[in-house]
């Protein structure tokens, strides 16, 4: 089924980094951005293989994928999107939002 073997090389990813980049190149496996901004989508593929097909390997990719995003997202309050995977770095906007921090926001075009 090709579900299951994108989601074995979607895994794959996560086995590697510890989350999942928000690209890679699949030719060499290097990293090509980074950061992880906080999707769910790899454990809900991970779900619906589960309930589709009933083994139990889904369900645990599933787990084991939530609970290294909260080992490395969560934050005091909340969780933070990651600048990058390969050095865990939260998002530095939040920090500074969470803290008070001086942010100025720029719309380079309002539409009305």
């Amino acid at each position: 089924m090709r579900a299951a073997r994108l989601m074995e090389s979607c895994f794959s990813e996560w086995d590697t980094f510890g989350v999942e980049p928000e690209m890679i190149d699949y030719s060499t496996m290097e990293v090509v951005n980074p950061g992880y901004p906080l999707r769910p989508e790899a454990i809900e593929s991970a779900y619906y293989l589960f309930r589709l097909i009933g083994n139990e390997k889904y369900a645990a990719m599933g787990w084991e994928m939530f609970e290294s995003i909260v080992r490395h997202t969560r934050t005091e309050s909340d969780f933070a999107a990651l600048e990058s995977v390969v050095t865990m770095q939260k998002n530095r906007l939040h920090g500074e939002l969470l803290h008070g921090g001086n942010v100025e926001i720029r719309l380079s075009a309002v539409r009305t």
